[in-house]
């Protein structure tokens, strides 16, 4: 199996692996998902001044005071809605508007070809200048128009602002078929 871990970030998360369905573009990987359903145990903890406690089944613990935020996701008594590829590399969604976003690329982008380019000094700057402007076309279709908006962000498990963050969409405005985008050269493919 391959683990593709953040390349730049601090604590090079765990990101994605070839167990996924993996679409290779110019720059980017796009990973078709799917939502699935997990039980859910929720207790009122009387010990937190009868706070919620809900504890997923992979082990996660959330506290809330707001019964109606807790469960935005569950579908029945019991279960709630997850996407496969989130669960199991402990994604953590996150959020931009467009300007945070395009300042969060600007960053990125700069820091990526940096460390390619310590990684690689002998890569041709023809090379160099492909992976940037494929990236920044990228960036400019998320933008275009209303297209900002379809789009959700998600961080590796450890929230690291230096890494990775990749996006995910639906297409066709498909919700049961999740797509998650990767910036491919961000990712460091390890064999385990």
């Amino acid at each position: 199996m391959i683990l593709y871990k953040d390349l730049i970030g601090n604590s090079h998360d765990d990101l994605l692996t070839d167990k996924y369905e993996i679409v290779e573009g110019d720059v980017t990987f796009e990973v078709k998902t799917k939502m699935i359903t997990k039980d859910l145990n929720v207790v009122v903890n009387n010990n937190f001044g009868g706070m919620i406690s809900t504890m997923a089944d992979n082990g996660s613990v959330t506290l809330s005071s707001n019964l109606e935020d807790e469960f935005e996701n569950v579908e029945a008594a019991g279960t709630f809605q997850i996407n496969n590829l989130v669960e199991q590399l402990r994604l953590v969604e996150t959020s931009f508007d467009k300007k945070s976003y395009l300042t969060y690329m600007k960053l990125y982008i700069k820091d990526l070809i940096n460390h390619i380019k310590q990684q690689q000094p002998n890569i041709l700057t023809e090379k160099i200048e492909l992976i940037q402007k494929g990236i920044q076309s990228f960036v400019k279709t998320m933008m275009d128009g209303e297209n900002f908006k379809k789009y959700s962000f998600f961080t590796g498990s450890s929230m690291d602002a230096n890494g990775l963050v990749a996006t995910m969409y639906y297409k066709d405005d498909d919700p049961t078929t999740p797509t998650f985008v990767f910036i491919k050269y961000g990712l460091s493919p390890v064999v385990v």
